[in-house]
């Protein structure tokens, strides 16, 4: 089976924070803490489908130097995925520039 293009669809999901000092205070569960974030803007490309690798790799980089993580502890990546050939093909080329020539395929979860 082959699929060649995006698929719109209609949902909801929410994700509640709070300061890892007020959940612990609060005695709540905590499940994940995060550490890092990193974006930047391609500027002006092709489409908002055909980002450049140099943006995803300069937003991927900050985040780890954010979280101070180094990427190779890394074991699992859920990707984007444009579900277009030329984004999906962008994101996976900056992947394998961050990770080096590993199959990072077998490492990501396209989403």
């Amino acid at each position: 089976m082959n699929a060649d293009g995006t698929v719109l669809g209609e949902g909801i999901g929410i994700l509640i924070m709070k300061r890892l000092s007020d959940a612990e205070a609060d005695g709540d569960r905590i499940i994940a803490v995060l550490k890092g974030i990193g974006s930047s803007s391609d500027g002006k490309s092709q489409s908002i489908y055909a980002p450049r690798a140099e943006g995803q790799l300069k937003a991927l980089r900050k985040a780890y130097a954010a979280a101070e993580v180094a990427p190779e502890t890394i074991d699992l990546i859920e990707a984007h995925g444009t579900g277009t050939r030329v984004g999906d093909k962008i994101e996976i080329q900056a992947l394998k520039q961050l990770f080096g020539d590993t199959d990072i395929a077998q490492h990501c979860a396209l989403g």
